[in-house]
């Protein structure tokens, strides 16, 4: 099982990750919840090792933001699970699961 778990979703899937997030510590699970990206966010995944997990949830229209995180997560050696609509979804993690959403847009 992973050391430490990171779950990350921004904007409009900013709520799924703390759902996510709020789940795994009912679970008993550490978990860290990030839903806004800085400066502090690369800091933090700096400091994991490769028994870390993030998790990134993301949706059309893919953020450039989440993209970089998941890059610079592989360059470190983290592993990665994405959550997102489609497998031609340009968020590519070490596991890809799929949740279809029928607009590109919660609130439509």
């Amino acid at each position: 099982m992973p050391k430490k778990f990171l779950v990350v979703g921004t904007r409009s899937t900013a709520s799924l990750a703390y759902h996510f997030w709020f789940g795994l510590t009912k679970l008993g699970i550490k978990a860290v919840r990030i839903i806004t990206i800085t400066t502090e966010t690369y800091d933090y995944i700096n400091k994991l090792d490769r028994k870390s997990l993030i998790i990134v949830i993301g949706f059309p229209r893919y953020l450039t933001e989440l993209k970089e995180i998941l890059t610079f997560s592989k360059e470190k050696g983290i592993r990665t699970i994405t959550i997102t609509d489609s497998p031609f979804s340009s968020l590519i993690g070490d596991l890809r699961l799929y949740s279809p959403a029928e607009s590109a847009s919660f609130v439509a």
